[in-house]
């Protein structure tokens, strides 16, 4: 974990963008003097930060979220609380990385997560959980954003990515069928 003295930085030094994970918040993560990554202690920093200092103001890099966050807006890290609930959009560490997708739901200590243009879930350890980002929409908009998910993600005929795309679009009154589908 780092010290102390180095955490008033750490909002503009740890994100960054990752392969799989498309909705990344942006810039470079903290490494150690060797340079390898640690994320146990990043989450455990980045968590801290946030209740300690209250929110965070933090850059979207990538497109799984839309059309709910537009590639390049910035959007609000607010502090994590438990219980998760469905249709909300949480921060998590994965792969070194921050990553911003809708929750779905829990399978024991694991949460299931997934981008709104994104057809594969992923599946998040609780602890790796970093914060939640509020401002996805209406209530009603992500009830029906997490239901969407949860139906449609189980196939994986691109068929059913598109018609999720579609409702998404349709709920948030935006189109995204240029991004990649």
């Amino acid at each position: 974990m780092p010290p102390p003295a180095i955490w008033p930085k750490l909002h503009t030094r740890f994100f960054a963008k990752s392969g799989y994970c498309d909705s990344m918040i942006g810039m470079p993560i903290m490494t150690t003097s060797n340079g390898l990554r640690r994320t146990t202690g990043m989450a455990e920093a980045a968590r801290e930060f946030t209740f300690e200092n209250g929110p965070v103001e933090i850059p979207i890099t990538g497109r799984s979220m839309h059309p709910a966050f537009p590639e390049g807006s910035r959007v609000r890290m607010e502090p994590v609380s438990f219980p998760f609930r469905p249709g909300r959009v949480y921060a998590f560490m994965k792969n070194n990385h921050l990553c911003a997708h809708r929750f779905v739901s829990m399978r024991g200590e694991k949460a299931e997560f997934i981008g709104d243009a994104n057809r594969d879930p992923e599946f998040v350890h609780e602890s790796r959980v970093i914060g939640y980002i509020p401002g996805s929409g209406s209530h009603v908009r992500t009830r029906l954003a997490a239901l969407i998910n949860a139906i449609l993600v189980r196939t994986h005929a691109p068929l059913m990515k598109r018609l999720r795309i579609a409702l998404l679009s349709r709920l948030y009154g935006k189109s995204i069928f240029r991004s990649r589908i």
